[in-house]
């Protein structure tokens, strides 16, 4: 057969394994750098407490972050229903402030309020007053925690625990 070129060589391929549930699970953990424990914890706080708290170093000083309630949740939801914001950096700007003020219960040494909708609007009127370079941190910080606490509670979360 000749003019015809040579087939190319068949390269060995390992056999892939499927991983359970629980497995995958450990492996997201792992790319996170969450350790096993620290993700016991986060869930174990959630289910008890209903909440998971974490500070967060912001230079001398810290804030604290909690995950969010379902009603944060909504109340965003409405917001956005009645904005109707037509750019996408407006959507995410308004997305950013409502979560961070859903989630910061501590700034400048001064526990935050959350117990009413009143409670909202002075911690909204914080982060509008907010240095910008502050803001920004504090978004790129939330993104960070609401990062950890998903992966946490991803797929095989149930049945790791």
């Amino acid at each position: 057969l000749s003019g015809q070129a040579a087939p190319p060589p068949t390269i060995p391929v390992a056999p892939t394994i499927a991983l359970t549930p629980a497995e995958r699970y450990r492996a997201r953990l792992k790319d996170a750098h969450i350790s096993f424990d620290v993700a016991t914890g986060i869930f174990d706080a959630v289910l008890s407490k209903g909440y998971y708290e974490e500070y967060i170093p912001l230079g001398k000083s810290r804030v604290t972050f909690r995950t969010r309630l379902y009603e944060d949740h909504l109340r965003l939801q409405t917001e956005l229903e009645l904005r109707k914001p037509d750019l996408a950096i407006s959507h995410e700007e308004i997305v950013t402030r409502f979560n961070l003020a859903a989630t910061l219960y501590e700034y400048q040494g001064k526990a935050l309020k959350h117990g009413d909708e009143a409670d909202l609007e002075a911690i909204m009127l914080l982060i509008k007053k907010m240095p910008g370079p502050v803001y920004h941190l504090l978004s790129r910080k939330l993104s960070e925690f609401d990062a950890k606490t998903m992966i946490v509670f991803s797929e095989g979360a149930a049945e790791s625990f």
